[in-house]
């Protein structure tokens, strides 16, 4: 599967899933951009990415592996400066990874005035930056008949009680994700979604911070999951690479569909006690 020439956005990539779906789409020959707040970690993750280029023989790789760019998604002056500094550099835009995201453990019914606090601030993130970035890079995505790739998550489609916000927000995704499929197709512009199971990452850290309950969710989907195992990031790199590769055109045929990357738990009906993937 070979990516050579194209040039892909990956948001909320200098950690987690992000950063894994960096790498992978790297080393399928891709130009990567790796976006984030914290600039010395894009830059591990940069660095990482140019490694591959050491270790590919083919003469017709960009010998820019990886671009960083510091970005907050929430600032809509920073998302223009963001596209405009990669249109700038590339001259075109392939593939955008909507990944960028955060958590919150408010409760509905018990935290009062902060619970919409949060809402608000989980909202402005995990759906209006979305939509901004992608109304801006879809007429690069045009020329290129280009495609998105939307992070969303299996609680979009699982009650999550102690999560109302984020289950909202990624069920926002999955609706926003199939109406903008039919939109584009006419176009050429494929969009789908991938979506995880609970998956190990730092976000589990910043939203409780430990550690704690992510291994305890290691723990008990040992059991609870059918393929007995928690989610790591590679995982979800591997479903983004195989839908944004085209090498295949039946793969070209593929839009506003979901994958999910979830052991199995749909399909089964487990429910597990966790609020964020």
């Amino acid at each position: 599967m070979s990516l050579n020439s194209k040039v892909a956005i990956i948001t909320g990539s200098s950690s987690g899933i992000g950063a894994e779906i960096a790498v992978k789409l790297a080393s399928m020959g891709a130009t990567v951009v790796v976006t984030g707040r914290q600039s010395d970690r894009i830059q591990e993750v940069v660095n990482k990415c140019q490694t591959l280029l050491s270790k590919t023989a083919d003469e017709h790789r960009s010998q820019v592996v990886a671009y960083g760019v510091s970005c907050d998604l929430t600032d809509d002056k920073d998302v223009d400066r963001l596209i405009g500094s990669v249109v700038d550099k590339f001259h075109r835009i392939d593939i955008l990874v909507n990944n960028a995201g955060v958590g919150s453990r408010s409760q509905f019914l018990s935290d009062g005035n902060e619970y919409f606090s949060q809402y608000d601030q989980l909202m402005d993130m995990n759906l209006r930056s979305v939509q901004r970035i992608t109304r801006l890079v879809i007429p690069y995505l045009i020329e290129t008949r280009g495609q998105i790739v939307n992070i969303s998550s299996i609680r979009s489609r699982l009650a999550a009680p102690k999560n109302f916000a984020y289950s909202m927000s990624k069920a926002a995704i999955d609706a926003f994700t199939l109406a903008l499929a039919k939109q584009l197709a006419p176009l050429g512009v494929r969009v789908n979604i991938v979506s995880p199971t609970t998956t190990r990452t730092p976000l589990w850290k910043t939203v409780y911070g430990t550690d704690q309950l992510v291994d305890s969710m290691a723990a008990t989907m040992k059991y609870t999951c059918p393929l007995g195992r928690i989610g790591e990031p590679i995982d979800v790199a591997e479903a983004v690479a195989y839908l944004v590769s085209t090498n295949s055109l039946t793969k070209t045929l593929i839009t506003g569909q979901t994958v999910p990357v979830d052991g199995g738990v749909l399909c089964s009906g487990v429910r597990h006690n966790y609020s964020v993937k």
